[in-house]
């Protein structure tokens, strides 16, 4: 049996391919138009950040185009296929104060591009109006703003970034309202907020974030009383409270963090007390008090963590007596570590 194609059908076929190819062809202008203005505004960029390891590590763009080109297929991959997926602006805060090429207006760029999965703009002078950019970054995973200019109506901008794993707004004017639009995160593992304008309250709009494991609060104003928010956190391993307004009765909130492996509570009015509420938290591998009001009646209680690794207790009333025999404790747990990742071939 023939088979028979009309003139009509394969005219509509025809089209339809010009059409596709058409769009593509300009997709693909579009995406390489914007990977030279991101580089001429001063922002770096990576088709391959995660390499071999499987976790963010930076690739120098020309070195990933001549591993590229060493067979035809891979030169055809690059030109035809590659997709940016870093972009990097990140500076140092001794930095935040001097002029750079980078603004909102550099990020337009970004609307162009669709996997896009970590961008870093620290001490960058972004402000609200450069968040509405990253709106169709729906791959994005790692988005770094510490030390820019946003503010709580900025975040409003990415509440679809859904995607997210990693959010840092160190430094920042976030407030408790501009928590509001954090709830929605649910793949969210690691949220930096230190130095923020936060007070506490706000912390009641990150109990839906059943991922996180890593909270920064340093440098707030939370108190005890905020801490309650957290304790639905049943993923929460690392914690860090240092100069905030909390006092001995956060333990009670910190107590049924049964998952918690790092807590920084470090210049705090803290006292003995404090310490006497975590005892039952036997996941505790890291501990800092420094700068609190902790004594040697402390000893026993951090003596009973079975795992504790790391331990911080300088600018405290410990003697160097009590300080050397938690060390000597500390080490012997750091060791049967090193032993048991040397005995699983890590």
């Amino acid at each position: 049996m023939r088979f028979r194609v009309s003139l009509r059908t394969l005219l509509a076929l025809t089209t339809l391919l010009c059409v596709v190819g058409g769009l593509a062809f300009l997709r693909l202008k579009a995406e390489r138009n914007a990977e030279e203005q991101l580089v001429a505004d001063g922002l770096a960029i990576s088709f391959d950040p995660w390499g071999n390891r499987g976790r963010y590590w930076y690739n120098d763009p020309e070195i990933e185009q001549e591993n590229a080109s060493e067979t035809l297929l891979g030169r055809l991959n690059w030109e035809l296929l590659r997709h940016v997926r870093c972009v990097d602006g990140q500076r140092s805060a001794t930095e935040a104060d001097t002029a750079s090429t980078v603004d909102d207006n550099s990020l337009r760029s970004l609307e162009s591009l669709r996997h896009v999965e970590i961008l870093y703009l620290g001490f960058q002078p972004i402000t609200d109006l450069g968040l509405e950019s990253l709106r169709y970054l729906h791959s994005l995973k790692h988005l770094n703003l510490c030390g820019t200019k946003v503010s709580d109506d900025g975040l409003a901008n990415i509440t679809n970034l859904d995607a997210l794993e990693y959010l840092a707004l160190e430094f920042t004017i976030i407030t408790d309202s501009g928590l509001k639009y954090l709830d929605g995160f649910e793949n969210l593992e690691e949220l930096s907020l230190m130095g923020t304008k936060i007070k506490g309250p706000g912390l009641s709009h990150l109990v839906r974030l059943a991922s996180l494991r890593r909270l920064g609060l340093s440098g707030t104003a939370v108190r005890s009383d905020d801490l309650l928010h957290l304790s639905s956190l049943a993923s929460l391993e690392n914690l860090s409270l240092s100069n905030t307004k909390i006092d001995d009765s956060a333990s009670i909130h910190l107590s049924k963090l049964s998952t918690l492996k790092k807590l920084n509570v470090a210049e705090n009015r803290l006292s003995d007390e404090f310490l006497v509420e975590l005892s039952a938290l036997s996941s505790i591998e890291s501990l800092n008090i420094s700068g609190t009001d902790v004594t040697d009646r402390s000893e026993s209680v951090i003596l009973g963590f079975p795992n504790l690794s790391n331990f911080y207790a300088s600018d405290t009333s410990m003697s160097a007596e009590c300080r050397a025999r938690i060390g000597d404790f500390v080490r012997r747990n750091r060791y049967k570590g090193y032993s048991a990742i040397g005995r699983n071939g890590g």
